[in-house]
């Protein structure tokens, strides 16, 4: 059985239309800098140097902001530095993450001709009042359609979904994944929310109007 690798590559908050009030992008990946494409192929060829196994399955991983809303030449500029290497057949495959709102047929479209082969989708709620409330600028029928979209062209369709949003109950979340599974994607990430410095959720917190999830 091969070993999966996945070479992560972080685009803070490029192509983001807003700022969710839980969200410091810059803070949590570290970084400032806009990401060229030798950067993703300085991160792909320190990880390809430094993996050990002889039978391996590698994923690049674009992480952070929204790729898809992304500029379209900033887009293919990071998508073709990932996608040399898996003419090489050093890579196999490329991932990418985004909001519902920014998936259409045009944008599908683009994405196979560069052999992307999982989306992962920001959902992090299917109840609108929550989203609205972190500011999140998507509706759970975003979801739904992007979804639909994304298995109907072929691709792995993943889910990011979080817990501990303001205003959000277990109840809440409890049905936020099973709305989620209806929508049958291959994987599902769950996100505690965590007070990030800097963030609106912060000055929440700090009023009284939040309360964070306990360890």
């Amino acid at each position: 059985m091969k070993k999966e690798y996945i070479i992560p590559i972080f685009v803070p908050h490029l192509g983001c239309p807003n700022e969710c009030t839980f969200c410091n992008q810059k803070k949590i990946s570290g970084q400032t800098k806009m990401v060229t494409a030798k950067d993703v192929k300085d991160t792909i060829e320190y990880f390809i140097n430094h993996f050990k196994d002889e039978e391996k399955y590698i994923e690049v991983a674009f992480f952070g902001g929204s790729f898809t809303g992304i500029e379209v030449e900033k887009q293919e500029e990071l998508l073709q530095a990932a996608y040399e290497y898996i003419e090489k057949g050093i890579v196999n495959s490329i991932r990418i993450s985004t909001r519902p709102d920014y998936i259409d047929k045009t944008i599908l479209k683009r994405l196979k001709r560069y052999k992307v082969k999982t989306i992962e989708l920001g959902v992090q709620s299917t109840n609108n009042y929550i989203l609205k409330k972190s500011k999140r600028g998507h509706t759970y029928e975003d979801v739904k359609k992007a979804s639909k979209l994304i298995r109907r062209h072929g691709f792995v369709l993943g889910h990011q979904m979080m817990i501990g949003m303001l205003d959000s109950t277990k109840l809440d979340e409890i049905r936020t994944a099973k709305e989620l599974i209806k929508l049958k994607p291959k994987m599902v990430r769950i996100y505690p929310v965590l007070v990030i410095k800097g963030t609106e959720l912060e000055e929440q917190m700090e009023k009284g109007e939040y309360t964070p999830l306990t360890v």
